[in-house]
């Protein structure tokens, strides 16, 4: 059995053909016990995630029941009893978080060694198993079902952005502006994104449309949670401000079969949320670093982007 839980959360059988859970409560238990990574869930948990706090409501039987029929509709004997709760074996089964979370790291030593076009196709890959806005959809009303669910919408997030910084080398910005453009907006606290999007413009000859991006970020973060934009996003904002646009040097485009596809749509937004909604910003390296603008060149834009952030 495959779990699939980038997206709304499913069980796909060996032939590929999806393998019904339930009803929506148990689709909730799956995803306490899926999340839970084999770790024992207490009785007391999957009874608040189904029924909310109640110390009135005694509804062991009504979770046993629960517990099999999911047993009996996915038909396999994972689900176990134990130490007052329950628990789901997942040796012998898969989980696209793994494959998802195995791409991203192969990236990264790929992208490490200096293989940008191999860590460019793991990166696309890793994030074309996304099915949907957030992982566990649907199902993510409990604290360490949220948890694991923000926590991979952040890897998510984390892999687009180090794609795109090797898209950029790769002298791909023109392709990349209208995906980039609606992912900084879906999330626009996120300030690498921003400066992404600022790069790839004003390399696109969108000079001033890069510092709208800039006065736009600076006012959400006030609005949102009163602060000014972060040091690197200032030095970018000031550089393109100052700098010559020819400076900003055009990396040589690859050839026309070394397009982008779009692995990410731009109608999903999965950063980590706050209680407000609001996509968490990218944690910054607090040192100021000073970055030329003849940095930013297609000598080693990967390495301005190391820099930066």
């Amino acid at each position: 059995m495959r779990f699939e839980v980038l997206g709304p959360l499913r069980a796909v059988n060996t032939s590929g053909s999806v393998v019904p859970a339930g009803r929506g409560q148990h689709q909730v238990v799956l995803a306490c016990l899926v999340a839970a990574r084999g770790q024992t869930v207490a009785d007391s948990t999957l009874m608040e995630a189904l029924w909310g706090r109640d110390p009135s409501n005694n509804k062991h039987g009504a979770l046993r029941v629960l517990v099999h029929h999911l047993r009996r509709n996915l038909g396999i004997g994972s689900i176990i009893r134990a130490d007052g709760g329950y628990r789901i074996t997942l040796a012998g089964h898969q989980l696209d978080a793994d494959e998802f979370i195995a791409l991203v790291d192969a990236a990264a030593h790929d992208e490490a060694q200096g293989r940008l076009a191999e860590a460019r196709q793991r990166y696309q890959a890793a994030l074309r198993l996304w099915r949907g806005t957030d992982a566990y959809h649907g199902t993510a009303d409990t604290d360490h079902v949220r948890v694991a669910a923000n926590h991979l919408g952040e890897q998510r997030m984390t892999a687009y952005e180090r794609c795109v910084d090797i898209e950029l080398s790769l002298g791909l910005h023109r392709e990349l502006c209208p995906e980039l453009s609606a992912v900084a907006t879906e999330n626009a606290l996120r300030e690498r994104l921003q400066a992404q999007l600022m790069l790839a413009l004003v390399r696109s000859d969108r000079r001033a449309e890069a510092l709208t991006v800039y006065e736009r970020t600076r006012r959400i973060l006030a609005d949102e949670l009163g602060a000014d934009p972060g040091t690197r996003l200032q030095q970018l904002y000031t550089a393109i401000l100052r700098g010559p646009r020819q400076r900003l040097c055009h990396p040589s485009p690859l050839p026309r079969s070394g397009r982008r596809s779009c692995p990410f749509h731009p109608a999903i937004s999965s950063g980590v949320t706050t209680s407000s909604g609001s996509s968490t910003p990218c944690t910054r390296n607090p040192d100021p670093v000073s970055v030329p603008v003849a940095q930013w060149s297609s000598r080693d834009p990967v390495a301005w982007a190391r820099r930066l952030w």
